[in-house]
């Protein structure tokens, strides 16, 4: 197997074409046996677009309107609402209230 990253088409055409062994693409076009994508690439991580890439994912902005979103949301107060908390029953939270008093 040979790894060709970076290599024209044609000319990565042309050597997989020659070669007895199977070559395997980094950004070298359609003609190789088989090929390499990085998962940043693909998941869309890097905030750029790299020509011998498909980003099928646009996790950098989909990440930073998350974020931004979260940021609205406290400022608001919307976040954390009585869904995102952890409750007490009544009784339970008046023997730790009586309790609470005597220390």
């Amino acid at each position: 197997m040979l790894v060709l990253e970076l290599v024209l088409e044609p000319l990565a055409k042309l050597i997989t074409e020659r070669l007895r062994i199977p070559t395997i693409g980094i950004g070298a076009g359609r003609f190789c046996n088989g090929r390499v994508l990085i998962v940043k690439d693909v998941l869309g991580i890097t905030p750029f677009q790299l020509r011998f890439a498909k980003q099928y994912q646009h996790y950098h902005d989909q990440t930073l309107q998350a974020i931004e979103q979260y940021q609205r949301e406290v400022e608001h107060g919307d976040f954390p609402s009585e869904a995102n908390v952890f409750g007490m029953e009544e009784y339970t939270f008046a023997e730790v209230a009586v309790w609470a008093r005597t220390v």
